[in-house]
């Protein structure tokens, strides 16, 4: 049987290899700067979006059209996605 029991600190690093795990500082209203090389590597320019989807495990970024390639050319799902932004952008709206 194996031992699978690993230490933070072998984890961190063996995340950093594998995922290029970065270590960002929360700004002031939320804000955090993506890494130079990260948004050469995507090719992120001022002013422009992405996605974020968050659920139980962390918050996952992706350039804005990233997650359309997923769906390919099912015009059904892509409608769908933009229907589901839609209500989303409303009822973030409607909290404030």
């Amino acid at each position: 049987m194996f031992n699978l029991r690993i230490s933070k600190v072998k984890l961190k690093a063996f995340m950093r290899i594998l995922f290029y795990m970065y270590t960002l500082k929360v700004h002031k209203k939320g804000i955090i700067v993506i890494p130079k090389e990260i948004r050469e590597k995507f090719n992120l320019k001022e002013g422009d979006e992405v996605n974020v989807i968050v659920d139980d495990e962390g918050i996952y970024i992706f350039p804005r059209d990233d997650i359309r390639k997923y769906f390919g050319s099912d015009k059904d799902a892509i409608k769908a996605l933009n229907i589901l932004e839609e209500e989303r952008r409303r009822e973030r709206e409607s909290s404030t």
